[in-house]
Protein backbone atom coordinates (compact mmCIF):
# COMPACT_ATOMS: atom_id res chain seq x y z
CA UNK A 1 0.00 0.00 0.00
CA UNK A 2 2.90 2.24 0.69
CA UNK A 3 6.37 3.13 -0.26
CA UNK A 4 8.69 5.21 1.91
CA UNK A 5 11.28 6.64 0.55
CA UNK A 6 13.96 7.30 2.94
CA UNK A 7 17.42 9.32 1.59
CA UNK A 8 20.77 8.84 3.77
CA UNK A 9 23.99 10.59 3.60
CA UNK A 10 26.07 11.00 6.39
CA UNK A 11 23.04 10.26 9.11
CA UNK A 12 24.79 7.67 11.22
CA UNK A 13 23.54 9.56 14.36
CA UNK A 14 19.77 9.48 13.44
CA UNK A 15 18.99 6.81 11.16
CA UNK A 16 18.44 4.09 13.29
CA UNK A 17 15.78 5.77 15.16
CA UNK A 18 14.06 6.73 12.19
CA UNK A 19 13.77 3.65 10.67
CA UNK A 20 12.97 2.22 14.40
CA UNK A 21 9.93 5.09 14.33
CA UNK A 22 8.94 4.08 10.70
CA UNK A 23 8.91 0.19 12.00
CA UNK A 24 6.83 0.58 15.08
CA UNK A 25 3.60 0.84 13.49
CA UNK A 26 0.19 -1.11 13.66
CA UNK A 27 0.24 -1.96 10.05
CA UNK A 28 1.95 -5.68 8.97
CA UNK A 29 5.15 -5.54 7.23
CA UNK A 30 3.88 -6.66 4.25
CA UNK A 31 1.89 -3.33 3.66
CA UNK A 32 4.50 -1.25 3.25
CA UNK A 33 8.04 -1.11 2.21
CA UNK A 34 11.14 1.35 3.56
CA UNK A 35 13.20 2.10 0.33
CA UNK A 36 16.88 3.33 1.24
CA UNK A 37 18.66 5.31 -1.01
CA UNK A 38 21.90 5.37 0.54
CA UNK A 39 23.23 8.53 -1.50
CA UNK A 40 26.86 7.61 -1.65
CA UNK A 41 27.03 8.23 2.01
CA UNK A 42 30.75 8.53 3.85
CA UNK A 43 30.02 7.45 7.17
CA UNK A 44 28.21 4.23 8.45
CA UNK A 45 24.58 5.17 7.96
CA UNK A 46 24.45 1.84 5.58
CA UNK A 47 25.71 -0.72 7.83
CA UNK A 48 23.59 0.86 10.74
CA UNK A 49 20.84 0.09 8.17
CA UNK A 50 22.01 -3.82 6.72
CA UNK A 51 22.17 -4.39 10.92
CA UNK A 52 18.41 -3.07 10.57
CA UNK A 53 17.87 -5.38 7.41
CA UNK A 54 18.14 -8.02 9.55
CA UNK A 55 15.43 -7.73 11.93
CA UNK A 56 12.72 -6.31 9.92
CA UNK A 57 11.54 -7.68 6.25
CA UNK A 58 10.55 -4.71 4.63
CA UNK A 59 13.24 -2.55 4.20
CA UNK A 60 15.33 -2.48 0.51
CA UNK A 61 18.27 -0.74 0.48
CA UNK A 62 19.83 0.86 -3.06
CA UNK A 63 23.65 2.86 -3.47
CA UNK A 64 24.17 5.53 -6.06
CA UNK A 65 26.60 7.86 -6.14
CA UNK A 66 26.24 11.03 -4.36
CA UNK A 67 23.89 13.32 -6.38
CA UNK A 68 21.51 15.04 -3.28
CA UNK A 69 18.28 15.08 -1.69
CA UNK A 70 16.41 15.43 -5.04
CA UNK A 71 18.60 12.77 -6.66
CA UNK A 72 17.68 10.07 -4.27
CA UNK A 73 14.26 11.16 -3.95
CA UNK A 74 13.73 10.94 -7.64
CA UNK A 75 15.87 7.39 -7.15
CA UNK A 76 13.25 6.11 -4.72
CA UNK A 77 10.33 7.24 -6.70
CA UNK A 78 11.13 5.44 -9.95
CA UNK A 79 11.17 1.91 -7.53
CA UNK A 80 8.61 2.90 -5.47
CA UNK A 81 6.07 -0.22 -5.63
CA UNK A 82 3.15 0.96 -3.46
CA UNK A 83 0.22 2.83 -4.05
CA UNK A 84 1.18 5.52 -2.09
CA UNK A 85 4.51 7.71 -1.76
CA UNK A 86 5.89 9.51 1.41
CA UNK A 87 9.33 11.36 2.23
CA UNK A 88 11.09 10.93 4.98
CA UNK A 89 13.94 12.68 5.96
CA UNK A 90 16.21 10.08 7.50
CA UNK A 91 17.15 12.41 10.51
CA UNK A 92 13.57 12.79 11.90
CA UNK A 93 11.43 10.71 13.23
CA UNK A 94 7.58 9.92 13.01
CA UNK A 95 4.63 9.13 16.17
CA UNK A 96 4.04 5.25 16.67
CA UNK A 97 1.08 3.90 15.55
CA UNK A 98 -0.22 6.38 13.10
CA UNK A 99 0.39 4.04 9.47
CA UNK A 100 -2.68 2.55 10.07
CA UNK A 101 -4.85 5.41 10.29
CA UNK A 102 -3.27 7.35 7.39
CA UNK A 103 -3.46 4.15 5.30
CA UNK A 104 -7.29 4.10 6.28
CA UNK A 105 -8.14 7.60 5.48
CA UNK A 106 -6.65 7.10 2.12
CA UNK A 107 -8.66 4.62 1.16
CA UNK A 108 -11.63 5.45 2.66
CA UNK A 109 -12.16 9.35 0.92
CA UNK A 110 -10.20 7.68 -2.34
CA UNK A 111 -7.94 10.36 -1.37
CA UNK A 112 -4.72 11.69 -3.86
CA UNK A 113 -3.22 13.24 -0.74
CA UNK A 114 -3.27 13.60 3.00
CA UNK A 115 -1.73 16.00 4.76
CA UNK A 116 -0.76 15.80 8.57
CA UNK A 117 0.97 17.56 11.62
CA UNK A 118 4.36 18.37 11.65
CA UNK A 119 6.35 18.80 15.07
CA UNK A 120 9.20 21.00 14.69
CA UNK A 121 12.13 19.46 17.29
CA UNK A 122 14.52 21.62 19.15
CA UNK A 123 16.23 19.84 21.68
CA UNK A 124 13.80 19.13 24.45
CA UNK A 125 11.15 21.31 22.93
CA UNK A 126 8.76 20.59 20.85
CA UNK A 127 6.24 22.85 18.38
CA UNK A 128 3.03 22.49 16.52
CA UNK A 129 4.90 23.72 12.98
CA UNK A 130 0.96 24.54 11.43
CA UNK A 131 0.35 26.18 14.76
CA UNK A 132 -1.67 29.14 13.71
CA UNK A 133 -1.79 28.37 10.13
CA UNK A 134 -5.37 27.93 8.61
CA UNK A 135 -6.19 24.23 7.07
CA UNK A 136 -8.68 22.65 5.30
CA UNK A 137 -11.19 20.61 7.14
CA UNK A 138 -13.24 19.11 4.08
CA UNK A 139 -12.07 16.77 1.31
CA UNK A 140 -10.90 19.79 -1.26
CA UNK A 141 -8.86 19.40 -4.81
CA UNK A 142 -5.55 20.92 -5.24
CA UNK A 143 -6.90 24.35 -7.14
CA UNK A 144 -8.93 25.10 -3.75
CA UNK A 145 -6.36 24.49 -1.44
CA UNK A 146 -3.55 26.64 -3.73
CA UNK A 147 -6.61 29.13 -3.73
CA UNK A 148 -7.37 29.60 -0.35
CA UNK A 149 -5.22 28.27 2.23
CA UNK A 150 -1.02 28.52 3.30
CA UNK A 151 0.38 26.02 0.80
CA UNK A 152 2.56 23.64 2.98
CA UNK A 153 5.98 23.67 1.18
CA UNK A 154 7.66 20.61 2.45
CA UNK A 155 7.88 16.69 0.89
CA UNK A 156 7.91 15.47 3.88
CA UNK A 157 4.23 16.34 5.63
CA UNK A 158 2.07 14.45 3.04
CA UNK A 159 1.30 11.27 1.52
CA UNK A 160 0.95 11.33 -2.15
CA UNK A 161 -1.20 8.86 -4.68
CA UNK A 162 2.42 7.03 -6.40
CA UNK A 163 0.15 7.34 -9.86
CA UNK A 164 0.52 10.99 -9.91
CA UNK A 165 4.47 10.79 -9.94
CA UNK A 166 4.24 8.59 -12.84
CA UNK A 167 1.55 9.84 -14.94
CA UNK A 168 3.06 13.07 -15.11
CA UNK A 169 6.52 12.64 -14.60
CA UNK A 170 6.53 14.52 -11.38
CA UNK A 171 9.97 14.96 -9.95
CA UNK A 172 12.86 16.97 -8.21
CA UNK A 173 14.98 19.96 -9.66
CA UNK A 174 17.88 18.04 -9.35
CA UNK A 175 20.98 20.00 -7.57
CA UNK A 176 19.88 22.81 -5.86
CA UNK A 177 18.14 23.39 -2.68
CA UNK A 178 14.28 24.70 -1.17
CA UNK A 179 13.75 21.89 -3.82
CA UNK A 180 10.59 21.66 -2.46
CA UNK A 181 9.30 25.05 -3.25
CA UNK A 182 9.27 24.11 -6.66
CA UNK A 183 8.02 20.81 -6.53
CA UNK A 184 5.34 21.00 -3.99
CA UNK A 185 3.34 23.99 -6.37
CA UNK A 186 3.11 21.49 -9.40
CA UNK A 187 2.06 18.53 -7.43
CA UNK A 188 -0.96 20.01 -5.76
CA UNK A 189 -1.94 20.60 -9.66
CA UNK A 190 -2.72 17.06 -10.41
CA UNK A 191 -4.79 16.54 -6.76
CA UNK A 192 -8.12 15.92 -7.67
CA UNK A 193 -9.00 15.30 -4.20
CA UNK A 194 -6.41 16.19 -0.85
CA UNK A 195 -7.03 15.79 2.50
CA UNK A 196 -5.67 17.14 6.21
CA UNK A 197 -5.94 15.38 9.53
CA UNK A 198 -5.42 16.79 12.53
CA UNK A 199 -3.15 13.79 13.75
CA UNK A 200 0.62 14.40 14.83
CA UNK A 201 2.71 12.65 13.13
CA UNK A 202 5.89 13.73 11.79
CA UNK A 203 8.91 15.15 13.89
CA UNK A 204 11.11 17.57 12.00
CA UNK A 205 14.67 17.93 13.83
CA UNK A 206 15.77 21.15 14.12
CA UNK A 207 19.75 21.04 14.48
CA UNK A 208 21.91 22.75 16.38
CA UNK A 209 24.95 25.66 14.88
CA UNK A 210 26.88 23.04 13.03
CA UNK A 211 24.53 21.48 10.49
CA UNK A 212 24.41 22.10 7.12
CA UNK A 213 21.34 23.89 7.03
CA UNK A 214 22.68 26.22 9.71
CA UNK A 215 26.02 27.32 8.57
CA UNK A 216 26.22 30.29 7.04
CA UNK A 217 28.82 29.76 4.71
CA UNK A 218 29.58 31.44 1.39
CA UNK A 219 29.30 28.46 -0.31
CA UNK A 220 25.63 27.83 1.31
CA UNK A 221 24.65 31.20 0.45
CA UNK A 222 25.67 30.91 -2.90
CA UNK A 223 24.18 28.25 -3.55
CA UNK A 224 20.68 28.96 -1.53
CA UNK A 225 20.94 32.24 -3.81
CA UNK A 226 21.28 30.07 -7.03
CA UNK A 227 18.73 27.93 -5.99
CA UNK A 228 15.87 30.49 -5.54
CA UNK A 229 17.09 31.96 -9.34
CA UNK A 230 16.28 27.78 -11.00
CA UNK A 231 13.31 27.70 -8.56
CA UNK A 232 11.41 31.20 -9.64
CA UNK A 233 12.64 30.59 -13.02
CA UNK A 234 11.48 27.06 -13.75
CA UNK A 235 7.91 27.89 -12.29
CA UNK A 236 6.99 31.03 -14.44
CA UNK A 237 8.75 28.61 -17.45
CA UNK A 238 6.26 25.76 -15.82
CA UNK A 239 3.19 27.95 -15.80
CA UNK A 240 3.63 30.47 -18.39
CA UNK A 241 1.76 28.91 -21.21
CA UNK A 242 -1.38 27.49 -19.15
CA UNK A 243 -4.24 29.59 -19.84
CA UNK A 244 -5.86 27.76 -16.63
CA UNK A 245 -6.93 29.03 -13.00
CA UNK A 246 -4.76 26.72 -11.38
CA UNK A 247 -1.84 28.69 -13.13
CA UNK A 248 -3.53 31.42 -12.00
CA UNK A 249 -3.03 31.03 -8.64
CA UNK A 250 -0.06 29.10 -8.33
CA UNK A 251 1.30 32.50 -9.82
CA UNK A 252 0.65 34.45 -6.55
CA UNK A 253 2.40 31.71 -4.53
CA UNK A 254 5.41 32.46 -7.35
CA UNK A 255 4.84 35.87 -6.19
CA UNK A 256 5.73 35.47 -2.68
CA UNK A 257 8.64 33.47 -3.50
CA UNK A 258 10.05 36.04 -5.16
CA UNK A 259 10.15 38.48 -2.03
CA UNK A 260 11.89 35.66 -0.41
CA UNK A 261 14.62 35.23 -2.49
CA UNK A 262 15.17 39.05 -2.07
CA UNK A 263 14.35 39.03 1.36
CA UNK A 264 17.41 36.36 1.50
CA UNK A 265 20.02 38.09 -0.96
CA UNK A 266 19.58 41.77 1.17
CA UNK A 267 20.13 39.80 4.93
CA UNK A 268 22.44 37.03 3.77
CA UNK A 269 26.57 37.61 4.53
CA UNK A 270 27.68 37.35 0.87
CA UNK A 271 30.44 39.81 -0.79
CA UNK A 272 29.18 43.16 -2.09
CA UNK A 273 30.46 42.70 -5.30
CA UNK A 274 28.82 39.27 -5.65
CA UNK A 275 25.69 40.00 -4.38
CA UNK A 276 25.48 43.09 -7.45
CA UNK A 277 25.97 39.92 -9.48
CA UNK A 278 22.68 37.71 -8.17
CA UNK A 279 21.22 41.35 -8.49
CA UNK A 280 21.22 41.76 -12.11
CA UNK A 281 20.50 37.80 -12.33
CA UNK A 282 17.10 38.07 -10.88
CA UNK A 283 16.21 40.84 -12.39
CA UNK A 284 16.35 38.93 -15.69
CA UNK A 285 14.21 36.77 -14.72
CA UNK A 286 11.57 39.94 -13.41
CA UNK A 287 11.69 39.39 -9.76
CA UNK A 288 10.74 42.94 -9.21
CA UNK A 289 6.90 42.05 -10.65
CA UNK A 290 5.38 40.98 -7.75
CA UNK A 291 1.62 40.85 -8.63
CA UNK A 292 -1.37 39.20 -6.42
CA UNK A 293 0.82 37.19 -3.70
CA UNK A 294 0.13 36.18 0.06
CA UNK A 295 2.46 38.52 1.42
CA UNK A 296 1.40 40.27 4.36
CA UNK A 297 1.44 44.98 4.20
CA UNK A 298 4.00 45.02 6.58
CA UNK A 299 6.21 42.60 3.48
CA UNK A 300 4.59 44.41 0.96
CA UNK A 301 6.02 47.62 2.06
CA UNK A 302 9.50 46.23 2.27
CA UNK A 303 8.80 44.60 -1.23
CA UNK A 304 8.58 48.21 -2.86
CA UNK A 305 11.53 49.27 -1.48
CA UNK A 306 13.41 46.90 -2.89
CA UNK A 307 11.82 47.26 -6.22
CA UNK A 308 14.56 50.44 -6.35
CA UNK A 309 17.69 49.62 -7.13
CA UNK A 310 19.33 52.63 -5.04
CA UNK A 311 18.12 52.23 -2.69
CA UNK A 312 18.44 48.21 -1.94
CA UNK A 313 22.00 48.58 -3.45
CA UNK A 314 22.46 51.12 -0.36
CA UNK A 315 20.95 48.64 1.68
CA UNK A 316 23.36 46.36 0.47
CA UNK A 317 26.23 48.38 1.08
CA UNK A 318 25.78 49.08 4.73
CA UNK A 319 24.94 45.55 5.48
CA UNK A 320 28.16 44.52 3.60
CA UNK A 321 30.35 47.01 5.96
CA UNK A 322 29.01 44.66 8.47
CA UNK A 323 28.75 41.36 7.33
CA UNK A 324 31.41 41.67 4.08
CA UNK A 325 34.56 39.95 3.81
Amino acid sequence: KLSIILPVYNVEQYIEKCIRSLEDQNVDKDHYEILVIDDGSPDCSSMIVEKLQKEFSNITMYHKENGGLSSARNYGIERARGKYCWFVDSDDYIEKDVLKELLFQLETDDLDYIGFIIYDVRGENRRNGFEGIERPVDVISGLEYVKKYHIAQSACVHILRTEIYQKYNLRFIEGIIHEDYEFVLRMYKFCRRMKFVDLPVYNYIIKESGSITSIKSYAQNKRSFDSWYVIIDSLQNYFKNSSDIYAHYAYSWINNYKYVALTNLLVKPFPFENKKKVYRQYKSIGIFKIGSNHLTLKRKLRTWIYRIPFIYLGFMYLLNKKYGE
